[in-house]
C-alpha cells in the first residue's frame, strides 16, 4: 500500500504549480526519441488497454538582446505553406504534413559569439531561419560531464516527486500500473537510460551532455534550441493548467513543435549523413537499455512518447495550413485537451465538452481533474476512447484505500455503449471496481454518462 498522510497535496488544485508527468518531464530528450522511432517502425505495437493497442528538451539566453519591433517584423505570415487534408489515421506515422523549411528564408540572425562551438553556432542558424524569425538572445548552452550532467537531471526530476507521486495514485487505481509499484522510481529509471540533454523552461537552462556533438548530438540540439527560441517569444514556463488533460495537450504543442523543426534538420542533411545519423540514433541506447527500457509499464513509456509523435502530427497539420504564424499562435493559446491534439483535422467548434461536475466521494478529497481522450485511450482501448465527449475524476483515500471516481460522458449513444462495453471489462479484471450508468446535471443540462470508480490499498 503506498503511504500518504493528510498533509500531501491534492492532485492539482487551480493556480498551483505543478508539472506532473508531461511537462516536468517532457524537456528530456534522449532514449525516448530512439524508443520512438523503434516503436513506430515496428507498427506502434507496444499496447496498453483493455481492447486494443494505443499510443507519448530546452538554452539560457545572455546577450545581444533584439528590440520587440522585430517580432513584427519578422511574422510568418507570409510562410509559403500548403493546405493538407491530411485525416487522423495520419497521427499513427508522426511524418505527415509539412516540416519547416529554410528555402528562400531570409532572416536577419542573432550573431554566433566568439569562441562558440560550429555545431552550436550552426544549430542556432538553421533554428531561426526554420521559425523564420531571430532569437532574441543568443542562448547558451551548458557543456556537462556524465557525472555532472546525471546530478542535474536529477534535480531537476526530483522537484517533481510529489505531482509525480499524486498522479500515480490515478494510474494504480485505473490499473494501468500495479499498485506495488514506485512511481517515481519508474521515472528514474527511465530518465537514466541514454538521456543526453534537457532545456527547463523556468530558470531558462539548456544542458547537453558531453563537450562534442556528433550528429545525434546535433539532432538533440537543434531540438533543444527550439525549445529555447519558443520560450524566448512565447514564454514555455505555464503553471495555469486547469487539468491533467490540458498539460498533456500544451506538452504536444511544445515538443511536436520542437520536433517539427528537428525533422526540418533532419531532411536538410545529405542521404549519406541520414543513413549515419540513424545509425548513431540506434547505438544510442545499448541492448541493455532497451532490455531495461522494455521492461518498464508500457503506460509510462506510451506517455512520454506521444507528446513528441502525436504532437509533432498535430503541428505538422496545423502548420501545413497556416505556416510558422500558426505555430506561434498554438504555442500562444494551445489546445486544452488531448481530443483535439489526436484528431488534428477536426474542426474545433464540433469538439465540445459536455462540463460534467466531479462525482461526490467518501474519505479523504484528494483531488481532481480530467484525463482526456489519450489517458482513456490507454485504460480502455483507443476505439472506446473515439466518442469521448468529456470526463472528470476525483481522488479520494479511506481507511488506507485509494479509490478513484470518474465520470465520462460521449459524444452519442453509440460511443456511449461501446466506451460502457470496455468498463464492464474493466471491472470483470481485477475486484475494486464499479461502473454505472445514469443521468447527470451538467453546466449544459442533463447528460447520460457512465461513472466508474476503481480502487487499489
Amino acid at each position: 500500500m503506498e503511504s500518504t498522510t493528510p498533509s500531501q497535496q491534492p492532485i492539482h488544485q487551480p493556480g498551483q504549480r505543478r508539472e506532473g508527468l508531461w511537462l516536468g518531464l517532457a524537456a528530456v530528450l534522449g532514449a525516448l526519441v530512439v524508443l520512438a522511432g523503434l516503436w513506430l517502425a515496428s507498427g506502434r505495437s507496444i499496447g496498453i488497454g483493455s481492447t486494443d493497442d494505443s499510443i507519448t528538451a530546452e538554452a539560457e539566453p545572455t546577450t545581444s538582446t533584439l528590440g520587440q519591433d522585430d517580432e513584427a517584423s519578422a511574422s510568418a505570415d507570409d510562410a509559403d505553406t500548403t493546405p493538407t487534408t491530411t485525416d487522423d489515421a495520419e497521427r499513427s506515422s508522426g511524418t505527415d504534413g509539412e516540416t519547416p523549411t529554410t528555402s528562400g528564408v531570409d532572416v536577419e540572425t542573432v550573431p554566433c559569439p566568439a569562441g562558440t562551438q560550429q555545431e552550436i553556432c550552426e544549430a542556432v542558424e538553421f533554428v531561426q531561419q526554420a521559425r523564420q524569425r531571430p532569437f532574441k538572445q543568443f542562448p547558451t548552452v551548458e557543456l556537462l560531464s556524465d557525472g555532472a550532467f546525471d546530478d542535474e537531471l536529477l534535480a531537476l526530476v526530483e522537484e517533481e516527486e510529489e505531482a509525480i507521486r499524486a498522479e500515480g495514485r490515478v494510474l494504480k487505481s485505473l490499473g494501468l500500473v500495479d499498485a506495488d509499484m514506485d512511481l517515481f522510481q519508474l521515472y528514474l529509471d527511465l530518465l537514466e537510460i541514454g538521456v543526453v540533454g534537457f532545456y527547463e523552461p523556468e530558470s531558462d537552462r539548456m544542458v547537453v551532455r558531453g563537450e562534442e556533438f556528433n550528429l545525434y548530438g546535433q539532432l538533440v540540439l537543434v531540438h533543444e534550441l527550439a525549445h529555447a527560441f519558443d520560450d524566448q517569444w512565447h514564454d514555455l514556463n505555464r503553471d495555469d493548467f486547469p487539468h491533467l488533460d490540458a498539460e498533456y495537450a500544451y506538452a504536444a504543442v511544445v515538443e511536436g513543435n520542437a520536433s517539427r523543426v528537428e525533422d526540418a534538420w533532419r531532411n536538410s542533411l545529405s542521404a549519406g549523413d541520414q543513413a549515419l545519423l540513424s545509425q548513431q540514433e540506434l547505438s544510442a541506447l545499448s541492448p541493455d537499455d532497451f532490455a531495461r527500457m522494455m521492461a518498464l509499464p508500457p503506460v509510462l513509456l506510451e506517455m512520454q512518447i506521444s507528446p513528441y509523435v502525436d504532437g509533432k502530427a498535430f503541428m505538422l497539420v496545423q502548420a501545413s495550413n497556416g505556416g510558422e504564424a500558426a505555430a506561434n499562435e498554438l504555442l500562444d493559446t494551445p489546445p486544452e485537451t488531448s481530443e483535439q491534439i489526436l484528431h488534428p483535422t477536426a474542426d474545433p467548434e464540433v469538439l465540445n465538452r459536455n462540463e460534467l461536475p466531479a462525482a461526490p466521494v467518501e474519505g479523504t478529497d484528494r483531488g481532481e481533474g480530467q484525463l482526456g481522450e489519450f489517458l482513456i485511450s490507454l485504460w480502455l482501448g483507443e476505439r472506446a476512447a473515439a466518442g469521448w465527449g468529456d470526463d472528470t475524476y476525483r481522488v479520494s483515500e479511506q481507511g488506507g484505500t485509494i479509490c478513484t471516481t470518474v465520470r465520462i460522458s460521449a459524444d452519442s449513444d453509440t460511443d456511449l455503449d461501446e466506451l460502457e462495453d470496455a468498463l464492464d471489462g474493466w471491472v470483470g479484471q481485477a475486484d475494486g471496481r464499479t461502473v454505472e450508468r445514469g443521468n447527470i446535471e451538467a453546466d449544459v443540462g442533463t447528460v447520460e454518462a457512465l461513472t466508474a470508480e476503481g480502487c487499489y490499498r
